[in-house]
Order: C-alpha cells, then structure tokens, then sequence
C-alpha cells in the first residue's frame, strides 16, 4: 500500500498494523454520508484516515511497493483512544524508513514522520477522529 501528494510528490509505503505486524489493506468507509479511503488492518485490529502532506489528505496510489528496505518494526504513529498503531512506514521516493520527528506549525509542536534523505515529510493519520501521536523511531 502506498500514499502519494498531489502537491509535492511525497510519497509512503509499507504501512503495517503496529499490534499484529499485517500490512494494512486499503478500503473506504461511509461515515456521516461521505466515503473516506481508509488504511485497515485485515485482522480487525483497526483502521487509519490517509497521512495528510502540504495541509491535504495523500491519496492511495497502489497496493504494494517493490524496492523499498525490510521492515524495522518501529512504530510510526499511535491512537491514544483506541491503541492502533502503525509502524514501518517508509518514503515512496528512496525507500527508506519513514522518522519521528516534531516541526513548529505557527508556534504549536506538530508530530510528522520524516524522510531521513530530505526526501518530504508527513503529517499524522487520523484514528477514532483525531490525529494519532508519532512516536519517535
């Protein structure tokens, strides 16, 4: 499963379920009347809103990535609410693992996940309504 901008290109692939290790499977959900693509594990464990990059939701480009490295089994981001999490994530462009970090947003902390070749960066999914925390690889 991969993520792309429409803007600036950046790119994620590989996401898997933090709790069970299954890569998450693309799907859409009816909430309030409108679609939303969602990322879902396909053991139950939960679901994920896309990441958003340049103040937009990234759109889901294909199923799976070739080229990119082995899973590091670092988790990426977690839901306070409900505990899913996702981990291994990684740039679309390069293939490298995805980085926890925070950047200044009109002086508030914002989580994202950063390319460690400067290739882009992330914000959060959404779990359970809000922006899920990043946790730092």
């Amino acid at each position: 499963m991969s993520y792309a901008c429409d803007s600036c290109s950046m790119g994620v692939t590989n996401l898997h379920c933090g709790k069970c290790g299954k890569v998450l499977v693309m799907d859409t959900i009816v909430d309030g009347g409108e679609t939303i693509a969602v990322s879902r594990c396909p053991e139950g464990c939960g679901m994920i809103k896309s990441p958003t990059c340049c103040g937009k939701d990234m759109k889901k480009t294909s199923a799976t990535v070739s080229g990119t490295e082995a899973a590091t089994g670092s988790t990426n981001y977690s839901c306070g609410k409900c505990g899913m999490s996702v981990k291994d994530m990684q740039c679309n462009k390069c293939g490298k693992g995805l980085q926890g970090d925070t950047v200044d947003v009109e002086g508030k902390k914002v989580g994202v996940s950063k390319c460690p070749q400067g290739c882009g960066m992330i914000k959060s999914p959404m779990c359970c309504g809000m922006d899920m925390v990043t946790v730092k690889a």
